[in-house]
């Protein structure tokens, strides 16, 4: 299984801050899949990561944006952390990069939102979850993700460790 060092640091203590999680009936076993979740924090892929990795077995590779992806090193966030980095005035080289892991049978994670919302409502979704089940036959599974807020990396941390929400995932059919 991918991520050796965050399997006995973050992953545990992800779990510490979880208030329940349903459906993980709905995760196929094989195949191409496209993981599709609401975005609260800038700690939601290293989250969903940790608590979905040890039931799939397989890395997660979200689209993020670039200057995330930068800012970890294009070694460090590309190949060790599985990001694909998203340019905001070229989305569609991204998507292309995920429709090709996509054909090799791994796993990809969207935010439809496209970026963080840490308001209880929805924004309008934008269209490359639906466009690479399209091209790909990928199967689509849908994450509904309560957790704590963050719009900082900092803030994001700070309300992970000492904030009273607590994390809810509904993996959806």
């Amino acid at each position: 299984m991918n991520h050796p060092i965050l399997r006995r640091t973050v992953f545990p203590l992800t779990r510490l801050r979880v208030r329940f999680i349903e459906g993980f009936e709905n995760l196929p076993k094989n195949g191409p899949l496209i993981v599709a979740s609401n975005h609260v924090s800038y700690l939601d892929p290293p989250i969903l990561t940790s608590l979905l990795v040890p039931t799939i077995k397989q890395k997660i590779h979200f689209l993020t944006k670039q200057s995330v992806v930068e800012g970890f090193g294009r070694l460090i966030g590309e190949r060790w952390m599985g990001m694909i980095p998203v340019k905001i005035d070229q989305p569609a080289q991204s998507l292309d990069m995920a429709e090709q892991y996509l054909h090799a049978n791994k796993i990809v994670g969207i935010f439809p939102e496209s970026s963080r919302n840490t308001s209880r409502e929805l924004y309008k979704g934008k269209t490359g979850v639906a466009r690479l089940a399209l091209r790909t036959g990928a199967l689509v599974v849908p994450i509904g993700f309560e957790g704590p807020p963050g719009w900082t990396a900092k803030q994001a941390i700070a309300n992970f460790l000492f904030g009273r929400e607590r994390i809810s995932i509904r993996i959806g059919a």
